[in-house]
Order: C-alpha cells, then sequence, then structure tokens
C-alpha cells in the first residue's frame, strides 16, 4: 500500500485552471521519476498527454494507440 507499482488517476485535472493542472501534472511526473510508479490517468484533455510517455486514445468505442 505505500509502495504502489500503479497509481490510477480518473480525471485528476477536471475542472481546475490551467496553473493548478500543470502542477498536479508534474507532480505525478516526480513520482513517476522518483519512485517509477507507473501512472495511468484517464484525461480528456489533449494538453496533458505531452507528459506521457505513451498515450491511448478512445474514439467512438475503439481504442487507438498514440
Amino acid at each position: 500500500m505505500n509502495q504502489p507499482k500503479v497509481l490510477l488517476a480518473d480525471e485528476p485535472t477536471s475542472d481546475l485552471d490551467e496553473q493548478t493542472e500543470h502542477e498536479i501534472v508534474e507532480l505525478f511526473t516526480q513520482i513517476h521519476r522518483e519512485n517509477g510508479i507507473t501512472i495511468i490517468m484517464v484525461t480528456h484533455t489533449n494538453q496533458i498527454t505531452a507528459y506521457s510517455t505513451r498515450a491511448v486514445e478512445m474514439a467512438m468505442g475503439k481504442i487507438k494507440m498514440g
């Protein structure tokens, strides 16, 4: 519980201002870099995918790898 291998985040930045959104994503990036934790995040914000190492898009019920 204290050292998870995976962190699931469902819309962690929804309804946040851009500055706070950036701070949250930077925190996730730091957690990943320092602890090696895989972070799986669901978002409707395309700008957040710029921080990711891999993106998977779902559109019209189909999964598209990005």
